[in-house]
């Protein structure tokens, strides 16, 4: 008989498609005209695009006009990054200020364009797993072009203050008598919580199809009353409204537009439901192992969905531990694990070294029962005791 598949709580790195997601592909793929032809099939593709975008917009409360479909979240970082750097005229200079959490699809650019003298980047360290406010504060000046703070960390699960930021960066304004564009990059938390660029007072945020079920696209998404607008970085046949060349990809940008039409109906209630099982997980892992685990940052603001266990007795390092486990799938963070541990979203968070190569995330989904969590941890419980000695 063949072995049943693991159990996945490793949400956080990409979710399975909906079944109602999928389907919208698949009926899609017949929808196979060009959406820049005005002919009936074309007439009929850009109608599925269009749709897909009206419901986008509503998910993050933005008008259809300010979303900009994308291959996905890397692209759609790099888009407003470029777009910082290089639009209202500019021809590179000015200085971006970033959190030492972020994403690599934010950090890595970046660290590219200062090697070429494009920008200066400025990185703000952290405190207790949220950015350090007046380190914040200080690193803004007259010379910022955006600052881009992830709402919330995919290792950690630890949400950003960013009402906080958002009311700094609107007082520095007026105190340099500048404009500065305020981004973030919502992968995570887009499906775990609602999400309003409005009422967060940002300028742009980073969607990730996904991390919420739907598939390996993404889109930028601008606020309805921003004066920020993208720069061109692909230039061809003039889709996107002359700001990304390339054909549509109908199917995929159908089924972003079903997946969030799944998210915008969620209600606190589905994410209260998945909060208590989060916290069921780590209760019974702190029941069973009180002397052998820590729950990192348990009494920060988190994703509703995301745990960070440290095993500070392990004689070896977490992805040994993953490994020896066999009932189940989960992450560690990959940069703590490296040879110079550059970039580790731990250690920046205050862990140290050892710790840092002793923790797991563990991250469920809305399928995700409580038996298979009594599976997990008692998975972890079994070889724990070994991998201790």
């Amino acid at each position: 008989m063949k072995a049943a598949p693991p159990i996945y709580v490793d949400y956080n790195s990409t979710t399975p498609l909906l079944d109602e997601v999928k389907q919208t592909i698949i009926t899609a793929l017949d929808n196979f005209g060009n959406p820049s032809s005005t002919h009936y099939y074309g007439s009929s593709a850009r109608k599925c695009v269009e749709d897909a975008r009206m419901k986008v917009g509503k998910m993050v409360n933005t008008c259809a006009e300010k979303i900009f479909f994308t291959s996905g979240g890397t692209e759609s970082n790099h888009w407003v990054i470029w777009s910082a750097i290089f639009g209202n005229g500019h021809s590179g200079g000015g200085n971006i200020v970033i959190s030492a959490v972020e994403h690599p699809s934010i950090q890595k650019p970046l660290e590219e364009y200062e090697k070429r003298d494009w920008v200066k980047v400025k990185k703000v360290g952290m405190n207790g797993g949220v950015v350090d406010l007046e380190m914040f504060e200080d690193a803004i000046d007259k010379d910022t072009r955006m600052v881009s703070i992830m709402m919330a960390n995919n290792e950690t699960g630890v949400f950003q203050p960013l009402r906080e930021i958002v009311v700094i960066v609107r007082k520095k304004e007026l105190e340099l008598g500048t404009k500065i564009i305020i981004h973030s990059d919502a992968a995570q938390v887009i499906g775990k919580s609602s999400v309003d660029i409005e009422e967060l007072g940002i300028d742009a945020l980073t969607i990730v199809g996904h991390k919420f079920y739907g598939p390996k696209i993404g889109a930028v998404a601008l606020s309805p009353y921003t004066k920020m607008s993208l720069e061109p970085m692909i230039f061809g046949g003039g889709q996107e409204r002359d700001l990304r060349a390339g054909t549509e990809n109908i199917p995929m940008i159908a089924g972003l537009g079903r997946a969030s039409m799944f998210v915008a109906n969620l209600t606190a209630y589905d994410f209260l439901t998945m909060q208590q099982k989060r916290d069921y997980l780590e209760n019974q892992l702190l029941k069973f192992m009180k002397d052998s685990i820590v729950v990192n940052f348990r009494n920060s603001r988190r994703l509703v969905n995301t745990s960070s266990i440290c095993f500070p007795k392990l004689k070896t390092t977490s992805p040994i531990l993953l490994n020896s486990c066999e009932k189940f799938v989960a992450s560690v963070g990959a940069a703590c694990h490296s040879e110079n541990n550059e970039g580790c979203i731990m250690m920046e968070c205050g862990l140290s070294e050892k710790d840092a190569q002793r923790c797991v995330r563990i991250s469920i989904g809305f399928k995700t029962s409580y038996a298979e969590l009594d599976v997990v941890v008692s998975d972890i419980y079994r070889h724990l005791a070994c991998l201790e000695k």
